[in-house]
């Protein structure tokens, strides 16, 4: 299906010189080390968790949190001082639930509120079980260490007796890590906090969680740190806030891809996909067609097959079913989660679809949607069983296969030795519910860009911007061997330094041109980047 629009806002403009200087820059610090960037799976197993309740009704959602783990663990449940709430003590090879209703935000509109804590003994996936006026919805909770200082909203308008629109609440909620944050927020839509065009700003202290609620689709509207205020990171969890709240985490840009593949459910008609762009001049190929779109727009469009999509710089894929006017389930738009990209297959999972019991009973049917790379669908099994037979090649793509299976009620175990990427669904006559269904072990990795924060506070620079001299101070570690600066082309430039004592040099660099530099320090086992400006007054 072509018919698709582009959304977008009030956009920001950089020009197309310091658009290069930037991306070279960036480059250039991901060769000068390995060690200078942290490799990050896109994986939910973990041991320590940042949890809000939504709007801190306790009479809400999240009514169950469901713990699945291949090892005995203690999961603990902390309040914002670090008071226990409850535990749990779960054993191997099995999966647990518990019952949550303690508040923590409080249901402030536009403002900081403390978050509850999860701790593990040892690594477990958790999923959120929402259930509200007969409807469900399921999230997969991501781990601390999945945040990052760039995201977006996903929202969407919803339709109510099949043929009445209106929009409901959009909304988010914006945990910050262990560091304050200062937000940039660029609305897609009027916003109370938009005084200042492009962007609000908003600052969050740390374990805090920034909730927004305004009506209109917010889908699109893009939140980063301001990182001269600090270098920490953020999640987001976004969607829906009437009939249930249907939402999920979405994916932070630093886990982003440029590739994704689509299914759309079994028991619907279509699926709704929109596409998010994070940088002017994206070019996104729908059905063999190129669409240029800039920083904020986004493509909404309806498939109705298994889609690729490709593109030429990051993109958040996030999948919503169709309306009420377009489908025969009224709360169709609860399928509102970010898609994987395709790097992101795991190898081992363990799930459950009693996860999905409806308050009201009226989930008939559970399904999952299998991606795997072609290659590797003779290694899929489910429960043991192989699924070799159920798969299908992707009509635009013959590298990857998808594979649509009812399943029964109870405990799963997925084995695939090429990985695979995995939905799982509930189907009902007036609601319904999609969620990720997370892997143990991951096939792939991926490296994110922000720098290790321990070892390059291990340097200091001064005076930087500088005019003559650099002082390089370098303190607990390693005793460095070389130095070496580059330009923003990636050319080394001869300098003049002395070693002053152990732990210090200074630089030279009165000679040099005025501008942008990266200075190397390594030894024999390390090395770190940092940057230099030279200024000449």
């Amino acid at each position: 299906n072509n018919n698709f629009k582009l959304i977008s806002f009030t956009q920001y403009y950089i020009n197309v010189p310091m658009k290069k200087i930037i991306i070279t820059i960036t480059l250039l610090f991901s060769l000068c080390s390995i060690d200078f960037l942290y490799a990050q799976e896109l994986n939910y197993l973990g041991k320590h968790f940042m949890f809000d309740t939504k709007d801190g009704n306790t009479s809400l959602h999240p009514n169950l949190l469901y713990i699945f783990g291949d090892k005995a663990a203690t999961i603990s449940f902390l309040d914002s001082n670090g008071a226990i709430l409850a535990q749990v003590n779960k054993s191997a090879y099995s999966f647990d639930s518990i019952s949550f209703p303690f508040c923590c935000h409080g249901g402030v509109i536009d403002s900081a509120g403390p978050i509850n804590f999860i701790e593990s003994t040892d690594s477990v996936i958790i999923y959120e079980c929402q259930s509200y006026l007969g409807y469900v919805a399921m999230h997969a909770m991501p781990p601390k260490n999945i945040a990052g200082r760039m995201g977006t909203y996903s929202g969407h308008p919803r339709y109510i007796n099949w043929f009445l629109p209106y929009y409901s609440d959009s909304y988010a909620y914006i945990i910050a890590n262990d560091d304050s944050l200062l937000l940039r927020i660029y609305f897609n839509n009027p916003h109370p906090l938009l005084i200042n065009p492009p962007f609000c700003t908003v600052t969050i202290p740390p374990n805090h969680s920034f909730l927004d609620i305004w009506v209109y689709d917010y889908t699109g509207t893009i939140v980063e740190v301001d990182t001269t205020y600090s270098k920490g990171d953020f999640q987001i969890f976004s969607g829906n806030k009437n009939g249930g709240k249907s939402g999920d985490y979405m994916i932070p840009y630093e886990y982003l891809k440029m590739e994704y593949h689509t299914i759309p459910h079994l028991t619907r008609k279509g699926d709704r996909i929109r596409v998010v762009t994070f940088e002017d001049s994206t070019t996104v190929i729908l059905n063999g067609n190129p669409i240029l779109i800039n920083r904020g727009q986004i493509i909404d469009t309806l498939i109705t097959q298994p889609t690729t999509w490709k593109a030429d710089k990051k993109i958040e894929v996030i999948n919503l079913s169709r309306l009420g006017t377009e489908d025969s389930v009224l709360n169709s738009s609860s399928f509102d989660y970010p898609m994987f990209p395709d790097y992101s297959t795991f190898t081992r999972a363990q799930f459950s679809t009693l996860l999905q019991a409806d308050s009201s009973g009226t989930i008939l049917q559970n399904y999952i949607n299998v991606l795997s790379p072609t290659n590797g669908t003779s290694t899929v099994t489910l429960d043991g069983a192989s699924l070799t037979s159920f798969f299908s090649v992707f009509p635009d793509d013959s590298l990857w296969s998808y594979a649509q299976i009812p399943i029964v009620s109870g405990f799963h175990t997925m084995l695939a030795d090429s990985g695979v990427l995995t939905y799982l669904y509930g189907y009902g006559q007036n609601s319904g519910f999609g969620a990720i269904v997370q892997g143990f072990e991951m096939k792939n990795k991926v490296t994110a860009l922000p720098e290790k924060e321990v070892e390059s506070n291990y340097i200091s620079l001064s005076p930087n911007p500088a005019n003559e001299i650099v002082n390089i101070n370098i303190s607990n570690f390693p005793i460095y061997t070389q130095l070496i600066l580059m330009d923003i082309t990636g050319k080394i430039v001869p300098i003049n330094y002395n070693k002053t004592n152990s732990n210090s040099y200074q630089l030279n660099v009165k000679n040099l041109s005025s501008g942008i530099y990266l200075l190397q320090i390594k030894n024999n086992n390390k090395s770190i980047c940092k940057k230099i400006v030279v200024k000449h007054f």
